[in-house]
């Protein structure tokens, strides 16, 4: 399923890191760290439906 995604980063003045923000509109959002974040970029860009989709994208 496509959808948009808006990603950023937050570090609220409290906090010891940074957090990838990803969210996709209607108030819906998570946080992960920076960590998880490149786990999460690696797997996506591991399987080979998702990597051609973002390929396709990206033009």
């Amino acid at each position: 399923m496509a959808t948009d995604v808006e990603v950023g980063l937050v570090r609220g003045p409290d906090d010891r890191e940074t957090w990838v923000a990803l969210e996709f509109g209607a108030g819906r959002m998570v946080a992960i760290d920076t960590e998880a974040a490149r786990v999460l970029g690696r797997l996506l860009c591991e399987d080979p439906d998702i990597a051609a989709a973002l390929r396709n994208e990206a033009g």
